[in-house]
């Protein structure tokens, strides 16, 4: 090859880069389109996330409804109760596998009641297959008149609360595989318990201070116990070696009453559970 084809092949080379940077810079630019129709809180729900493939561009749009009123009965009262959704403040979410980016249309972090929005989940990533949970971090700010010894009026819930009240499980989700690997679409947090054979649980619920998180995974594994606040925040974790069954004490007795998600990360996935501190 001579200088002058070695010059063609060089600028054809940053020509190449250049464009590539140019469309990834594109991608990253362009917002979701809102779904006006949409009336689901989040859509796709948690057991319909597509996969992420290694390697493989991902782009997948997140509807959003913020619901104008919301039933306390789906939270312990024991009759329907209904009160006004004034707000919700989402202040970010953590959990996706490194090389995904989010972004939110409008891009700004409160919505009303009664209005729309979406999240686009965009970028490549070669992290480990695995089932990664993506969990949304912020408040759901509800107004009405009290309710004798349920509610004392204006209050709030987090947004995983109310995703578990909803949808069975406090988070998303992502599942990660190969190439040519069929993605279940009916994927959650309790198929990823029945693949791994793992009876996860945590108790008593609720607990004041100290639990027990407790595994049956009917042959050896490798993990961490992880335990996360309402806004994602660690506040503990422990690596375990479970050899069938282990039953381990987790004591939170400094932290502040609430909710709290326990999850047992290993390489094959993650199980999780929540848990109340009184």
């Amino acid at each position: 090859m001579n200088s002058n084809q070695n010059q063609i092949y060089t600028m054809r080379k940053i020509t190449l880069t250049v464009l590539s940077a140019l469309g990834m810079l594109v991608a990253i630019a362009q917002p979701c389109t809102i779904d006006q129709s949409n009336t689901e809180f989040f859509d796709p729900k948690a057991s319909d996330v597509p996969c992420a493939i290694r390697g493989v561009m991902y782009d997948e749009v997140l509807q959003i409804y913020i619901p104008q009123q919301v039933d306390l009965q789906d939270y312990g009262v024991p009759i329907s109760y209904i009160l006004t959704c004034d707000s919700v403040v989402l202040d970010s979410i953590t959990g996706l596998p490194s090389g995904l980016n989010w972004s939110v249309n409008p891009n700004q972090k409160t919505f009303l009641g009664g209005t729309r929005a979406c999240g686009r989940t965009f970028g490549t990533t070669n992290e480990p297959v695995g089932v990664y949970q993506i969990t949304f971090h912020g408040l759901i700010y509800l107004r009405g008149n009290p309710f004798p010894g349920f509610f004392d009026g204006d209050t709030f819930f987090t947004i995983s609360q109310f995703l578990q009240a909803n949808q069975g499980t406090p988070t998303y989700p992502l599942r990660v595989i190969n190439q040519g690997q069929p993605c279940d679409s009916t994927v959650s947090v309790f198929d990823i318990r029945s693949s791994l054979n793992i009876s996860f649980n945590v108790f008593p619920n609720p607990a004041r201070g100290e639990f027990y998180a407790e595994m049956n995974t009917g042959k050896p594994f490798s993990g961490e116990l992880v335990v996360t606040d309402a806004t994602g925040r660690r506040v503990y974790g422990q690596p375990v070696e479970v050899n069938g069954w282990l039953r381990h004490p987790i004591y939170l007795g400094n932290m502040a009453p609430g909710l709290y998600i326990v999850q047992f990360r290993t390489a094959e996935g993650t199980a999780s559970r929540t848990i109340t501190l009184e």
